[in-house]
């Protein structure tokens, strides 16, 4: 009977570590994937206050020479070429959100567009205040997601301490 109740409790421990370990690794990926979410949200942001708001836009900043490369530009005349930034689109961000998508449909057409292009000063509000929208529910899910993995953790802790 002793033997019957320390092998139950074995398996017990082996399936909360093995749970614990698959929650675990489901947060940390959601953790991931937000924070790349959130930086892409906050480059389309700035690129739309580029053309929305041009005071609100925030150029990249500008590389700083060593000062080999400064002696170099001396003599040379020109700047040293820089790295390609990389990422999605060019932007240096990571590649870390993938749509993974099995259908190989072209796109529909584009629709008929009669207008002559004009720039808006009060159209880009909308979307830039959808996108703090977004970021702010991407905020409270990865808080949700903390204070979840937290109590999880500590019930597990609890549930070892028992065992």
């Amino acid at each position: 009977a002793l033997e019957k109740g320390i092998k139950a409790l074995d398996s017990a421990v082996a399936e909360a570590t093995e749970n614990r370990k698959e929650e675990n690794a489901e947060y940390k990926d959601l953790m991931a994937s937000d924070s790349a979410a959130k930086e892409v949200l906050a480059f389309a942001k700035n690129r739309l206050n580029k053309f929305y708001n041009p005071k609100l836009y925030k150029a990249p900043p500008k590389n700083e020479l060593t000062r080999e490369g400064r002696i170099e530009a001396s003599l040379s005349g020109t700047e040293p070429p820089t790295a390609a930034p990389g990422g999605i689109a060019n932007t240096g961000i990571a590649a870390a959100l993938v749509q993974l998508s099995s259908d190989k449909v072209a796109p529909p057409p584009p629709p008929a567009s009669w207008d002559a292009y004009s720039k808006k000063s009060g159209d880009g509000n909308g979307v830039i205040a959808m996108i703090d929208l977004l970021v702010k529910d991407l905020d409270k899910e990865m808080t949700e997601a903390e204070a979840q993995e937290k109590e999880d953790q500590k019930d597990y802790e609890t549930m070892m301490a028992e065992s």
